[in-house]
């Protein structure tokens, strides 16, 4: 017994986390009662140790499977920092809220062991919330974002909000509004946004994120509740794009993104020419931006205003060459092809995105196919 103690314990010295040494510090107080108890000065005594040691005992069998938990989880805090350094980087920065309107959110490849450790945390955060361990709210925050990428938007939000409840500050506030939004929670956004920026200062991501909810909240509404709304978004983007000009940190990407937005506000308000700027300008900061292209080429296509089908056609398939496996890309190409005139290529391309349509999505594309049957020379 004696034997097993201190080889116990010496193994725990050897983890080298504290939770890991603490348990150490107590067997090894076991191992001192249990020695004393063998060899005491008289039958009083050893009544008296082998009492301590009982109660001991039973403290310890009480407090092994929490301090257990503690070195398991940080034991996963360390591994799960470990393997995110090799991931993609998008699971180590804050969420931010893009309004893509024609493209699913895309998926890291994240590895199947990242991905199985996401269910072994997901089940001891709320053991480190309610042991107000702030050390852990990275970790909670990793998890959220595994299970957000993963598509589980209900997962990522409780994590979320666990790791705010533990570490309110603007990162945790800020996951969790673009969680809230993506499931259409937008005032409970707007309200995480809102802290965002109390307590974490000027920043163009909060900024830009505050604006995008307030906009895609406005989308939902009509007449007299939607003006104020975009006025509120347009304000945010307004602050987002100076304060990103100020922030050395702040990339061409970055900048594109807030312009981005900017051009689907436009679009919203009826201001074309402004939008077809911005989505111009977001492309010149960021040539890989499928979104700015698809988007540009839609007006393109569609809006009699600005009708230019050969444009539309060559940007539309710029951004289906970036984003091959989205639906509304795909779309987006074969309705270029239908104002250029080309019919049969329109309703290829109509039925290649129908192939690659999902639930509500197959409405809209059999809507075009019908249109693309009636096609005729123009």
């Amino acid at each position: 017994m004696n034997e097993f103690i201190a080889r116990l314990a010496e193994i725990l010295l050897k983890v080298g986390n504290p939770y890991a040494l603490l348990l150490s510090i107590l067997l090894l107080f076991g191992f001192f009662i249990v020695t004393l108890a063998r060899k005491p000065p008289n039958k009083n005594v050893r009544i008296a140790l082998w009492m301590v040691f009982s109660l001991y005992f039973l403290a310890l069998l009480c407090a092994a499977p929490a301090v257990g938990f503690l070195i398991i989880g940080d034991l996963n805090a360390k591994s799960v920092n470990d393997q995110v350094r090799q991931e993609n980087s998008i699971l180590r920065a804050p969420l931010s809220l893009t309004v893509r309107q024609n493209a699913s959110i895309g998926s890291p490849q994240v590895s199947p062991q990242l991905s199985r450790r996401l269910t072994t945390l997901s089940e001891s955060s709320a053991f480190y919330v309610r042991a107000n361990l702030t050390s852990f709210s990275p970790v909670i925050s990793y998890a959220g974002r595994l299970a957000y990428y993963h598509g589980d938007l209900g997962k990522a939000q409780s994590l979320f909000k666990m790791a705010r409840d533990l570490n309110p500050n603007a990162a945790t506030h800020g996951d969790l509004g673009v969680a809230l939004a993506r499931q259409e929670s937008y005032e409970a956004a707007i309200r995480e946004f809102e802290e965002a920026l109390e307590v974490g200062g000027d920043s163009y991501e909060a900024h830009n994120n505050l604006g995008l909810a307030y906009l895609e909240f406005a989308l939902t509404r009509s007449g007299s509740e939607r003006s104020p709304l975009l006025d509120l978004s347009h304000a945010e983007f307004d602050k987002a794009l100076a304060s990103c000009t100020r922030t050395a940190g702040c990339t061409d990407p970055a900048e594109a993104d807030i312009l981005y937005n900017m051009g689907i506000l436009a679009e919203e308000q009826g201001q074309i020419d402004t939008a077809v700027t911005r989505y111009r300008r977001a492309l010149e900061l960021n040539p890989q931006h499928s979104d700015a292209y698809n988007n540009l080429a839609f007006l393109y296509a569609e809006d009699e205003r600005i009708r230019n089908p050969e444009q539309a056609v060559r940007l539309a398939t710029k951004a289906v060459e970036l984003a091959p496996g989205s639906v509304a890309f795909q779309d987006t190409l074969a309705r270029a092809y239908l104002a250029s005139g080309d019919c049969s290529r329109a309703l290829a391309e109509g039925q290649r995105a129908m192939s690659l349509a999902r639930g509500s999505e197959k409405e809209r594309v059999e809507e075009f196919l019908e249109q693309a049957r009636k096609c005729g020379p123009r």
